[in-house]
């Protein structure tokens, strides 16, 4: 059917020309037109600016919402028309906000003409200036890092799990972080970090657990593991999916170690400090550069994959390594990053190692053996360069080159520890 209109669009304000509209998308399928409405003014009544600006606004900045279908839960998405191009352009860098608990997407619409016929500028192409954020940011209300089109990273990956562990992880994870005396100050109220827990797979291996805001995903994702009350370690880090998520993460609220305080000390306590550092390798420099240092390995053939299945088949092969467990402690992480080439499944992959002897010993590997049976290749990226004083040895791997023999695949990969 038709658009369907809520209430009068009158549009006002002095930008002629400019849309005022916005597509929200991501809505969950039971929401109304008045949780919309509600979330975006509770948000606006947030803003000093707003109440400034707009105090003669006695309605809500909120014009009118419209929806293609004539119920909002048959759809996902709807229009929004805001009361000038100054607020359409702020709802534009709000998305991410939280309707009905999910983060929506706010962006302009591919497509909009005035009634006569002309095409209308979004306010994002016309350079219209919204009001300041900064207090929704702090609140951790839209992400850290926004925009048209962006949603919240609140989805934290957890590795390590066992059969069954979904409520005790949920329980230990909370505690953990209830535990830090930054969450305890900066979400004084807060009672429930995690808003849900999705297992990824019936083997319950690994899941994906829901945070209630960006600032508590990016300080789990810091702690790295959590021991759960069975004793079980279970790994915190960001969904393969979220490629940019080390930049676009905010401060997290651990304390820093007391590591970190000399560390800091040091390289601050004396001008003299780096005098008798090495140069800086021009080769290395590039890399880094690149994006691309002495630890990164490049994992191809992993179509059909997902980004913590190559986690555990890689760091699997690692344990069974003798070489490794003489070399490593027992609790020592073989691999501290994973990123795809789009999405959770993708083509290939960029392995990040704990060091340069483990990353030369994956290249020596060549090759590991994934769960559905399928080889992923194990190189170094097209662009890495070796240091000028070479690459680092890799350990000792024995006969784990040798592919499986034709005869005994699957006992040969037993053996081995691939699969």
């Amino acid at each position: 059917g038709g658009s369907r209109s809520v209430s009068p669009c009158s549009p006002t304000g002095e930008f002629e020309g400019v849309d005022r509209e916005v597509y929200v998308g991501n809505l969950p399928g039971n929401i109304t037109e008045a949780e919309i409405r509600k979330a975006f003014q509770q948000l606006f009544e947030r803003l000093p600016e707003y109440k400034t600006r707009y105090r003669h606004l006695s309605s809500s900045p909120v014009l009118c919402i419209r929806s293609p279908s004539k119920s909002f839960s048959k759809l996902n998405f709807a229009f929004v028309e805001f009361a000038d191009a100054v607020l359409a352009a702020t709802a534009l860098a709000m998305s991410g906000l939280r309707i009905g608990g999910r983060s929506c997407r706010v962006s302009s619409r591919v497509r909009a003409v005035d009634e006569r016929g002309v095409d209308k500028i979004s306010a994002a192409d016309a350079n219209v200036e919204g009001l300041d954020l900064t207090p929704l940011r702090e609140a951790s209300l839209i992400p850290w890092v926004g925009g048209p089109g962006k949603q919240m990273m609140c989805t934290v990956w957890l590795g390590g799990l066992c059969l069954g562990q979904t409520k005790e992880a949920i329980a230990g994870v909370s505690s953990a972080l209830l535990e830090l005396p930054g969450v305890r100050e900066r979400f004084p109220d807060l009672m429930e970090p995690i808003l849900g827990l999705r297992a990824a797979d019936s083997k319950g291996i690994f899941a994906f657990a829901e945070m209630a805001n960006e600032v508590l995903a990016s300080t789990l994702v810091s702690m790295g593991s959590v021991e759960l009350p069975s004793g079980n370690s279970v790994k915190t880090g960001w969904p393969a999916r979220l490629a940019d998520a080390a930049r676009r993460a905010p401060p997290n609220l651990l304390e820093p170690t007391k590591l970190d305080e000399e560390a800091q000390e040091a390289s601050g306590s004396s001008t003299d400090a780096g005098d008798d550092l090495p140069p800086t390798d021009p080769i290395l420099a590039m890399n880094e550069a690149l994006g691309f240092d002495v630890c990164d390995v490049f994992m191809g053939q992993i179509r059909c994959a997902e980004g913590p299945e190559l986690w555990t088949a890689l760091e699997r092969v690692f344990r069974n390594l003798p070489a490794y467990r003489r070399a490593y402690a027992e609790d020592h992480e073989p691999i501290v990053g994973l990123r795809t080439s789009a999405g959770s499944k993708g083509a290939f992959a960029f392995v990040r190692f704990a060091d340069a002897t483990l990353a030369s010993t994956a290249v020596r590997l060549g090759s590991v053996m994934l769960g559905n049976g399928k080889r992923a290749q194990l190189r170094r990226p097209r662009q890495y360069r070796p240091p000028a004083n070479g690459s680092a040895e890799p350990l000792d791997v024995g006969a784990l080159t040798a592919p499986p023999t034709p005869t005994a695949p699957a006992a040969a990969a037993a053996a081995a520890g691939l699969v």
